[in-house]
């Protein structure tokens, strides 16, 4: 090891230390950061016309991107499957607009963060690349395989309904997390929005405490709010014109990785999107929507699965 590479692991190692008095959540952030370094991930920036993508990449071998969902950032939302990954594959890990480190000047919509992922694969040299988007993630990977039928040779969507979402399935999202909107669900306010979103997106019955819940919070959301209302007001109300454009879509080869205990977007969901689009479903028993952080292993394990070559088709 280089002596300049043992300076810096004493350095995070010192920031450590000093975070860990302050911020539990900055503090399993910076750990995190810290693990995806040793395995070969290092942060990067693409500068955009109207602000800039922040992203890790590592390894070496078929090239997988992965899109983080309605959360924190890349790392925070991935980081078991990209260290698992990384081992065979040239990873790449960004944050969304207006989530982590990335910002932009533009409206937030679909098609500002599809915009900021083919120019990231364009920057990169990227000429085929497998897909996986979790969540939001998801929708926002069915727009990019729309765009890119020639580079995405793969597309793996996880817990995310696409071209069958309806509006009745949105009533009974709301109605099962007792929310006025997605909004207020999907970027809580206080500490009561916060335990009602960890209570639908985990599996874990474990009590947190509230001011850890108040610390992800500040850590993750805080500050962001308006835009991220924009993102969601985009989904929702531009949903009857982004539609239509998956209607005679080429799909790629699409495989669905689904958490059996999804309280977000129900196995049925799933059920119904595999029967429509005649793709392999790999069911994840007992886990949450929040799957690659909710249960690590198996999300690795459904991800390999999913990024093997011997499915077949449902």
């Amino acid at each position: 090891m280089s002596v300049s590479r043992i300076w810096r692991l004493v350095l995070a190692s010192w920031l450590v230390l000093m975070l860990a008095a302050c911020s539990p959540t900055r503090l399993h952030a910076l750990w995190g950061a810290t693990e995806a370094r040793w395995h070969g991930f290092e942060p990067a920036e693409l500068a955009l016309p109207d602000g800039r993508l922040a992203y890790r990449e590592g390894g070496s071998g078929p090239a997988v991107l992965l899109i983080h969902g309605f959360g924190a950032n890349g790392l925070a939302s991935w980081k078991a499957p990209m260290l698992d990954l990384v081992r065979d594959h040239r990873v790449l890990v960004p944050d969304l607009l207006w989530f982590g480190d990335s910002v932009s000047g533009r409206t937030p919509s679909l098609d500002a963060q599809a915009d900021a992922l083919q120019a990231l694969l364009a920057a990169r040299g990227i000429r085929q690349v497998e897909l996986v988007g979790i969540s939001y993630g998801g929708f926002v990977a069915v727009e990019l395989a729309r765009r890119l039928p020639q580079v995405v040779s793969r597309l793996v969507i996880v817990n995310s309904p696409g071209p069958v979402y309806t509006p009745a399935d949105l009533q009974a999202l709301l109605q099962r997390a007792d929310a006025a909107s997605p909004a207020a669900l999907f970027v809580p306010q206080d500490t009561a929005g916060m335990r009602r979103l960890v209570r639908m997106v985990s599996s874990k019955t474990d009590d947190v405490p509230d001011w850890i819940l108040d610390d992800v919070r500040e850590t993750y959301l805080a500050g962001r709010e308006p835009a991220l209302y924009r993102l969601m007001d985009d989904l929702l109300v531009n949903m009857d014109g982004y539609l239509p454009r998956y209607t005679g879509m080429s799909w790629p080869d699409t495989r669905l990785v689904w958490s059996e205990g999804d309280r977000v977007f129900p196995l049925a969901i799933g059920e119904r999107l595999a029967q429509r689009l005649g793709v392999p479903l790999i069911r994840v028993p007992a886990a949450g929507h929040n799957l690659p952080v909710d249960r690590p292993e198996q999300a690795v394990t459904a991800l390999r699965k999913a990024l093997g070559d011997n499915l077949q088709g449902s």
